[in-house]
């Protein structure tokens, strides 16, 4: 009679699958949201480093210490305040900053530096020189206040 006696044996591990239908619909929407989250990221990053990419690269070819003549200079000023207004249009909207010219335009950069980069003193650049006389223009002087918002223009192109 005792050799007919065997161990107690205890329950068997609760699987963790097959789950009820209501957890693997769940399942599958979770999946669903992270890969749609993930994929509009990945572009959303993808469209930001490719104008970020290619501004730099233009802003590169703007280095005022290239210049050899005040004509020279001037047109890269011209090109460093369209590059700055197209950063700005790209970062903040074509609505608070495309209509912007003169002071406001200045005033507006000041505002939204992400240097805290003072526009309406340093900046003045971008009024004064744009439309000056190059005949009436110090090379020296005019190169270094063009150097400075050359500098001043990359900090927008890498926040």
């Amino acid at each position: 009679m005792m050799d007919e006696l065997r161990d107690i044996h205890g329950l068997s591990d609760i699987s963790w699958l097959p789950l009820a239908d209501g957890w693997l619909v769940l399942l599958g929407l979770s999946s669903l949201l992270m890969f749609f989250l993930m994929y509009h990221f990945f572009l959303y990053y993808q469209r930001r480093s490719r104008w970020q990419w290619s501004a730099y690269q233009e802003w590169q070819a703007l280095d005022p210490a290239t210049a050899t003549d005040t004509i020279q200079l001037q047109q890269r000023l011209q090109a460093l305040a369209t590059l700055l207004k197209r950063i700005a249009i790209q970062r903040y909207g074509r609505e608070k900053c495309a209509g912007l010219n003169g002071k406001a335009w200045l005033e507006w950069l000041n505002t939204y530096d992400p240097q805290g980069f003072n526009w309406q003193i340093q900046g003045q650049g971008l009024q004064t020189y744009l439309y000056s006389p190059p005949q009436q223009i110090d090379l020296t002087t005019y190169k270094a206040e063009v150097t400075v918002i050359y500098h001043a223009v990359r900090a927008w192109i890498e926040v």
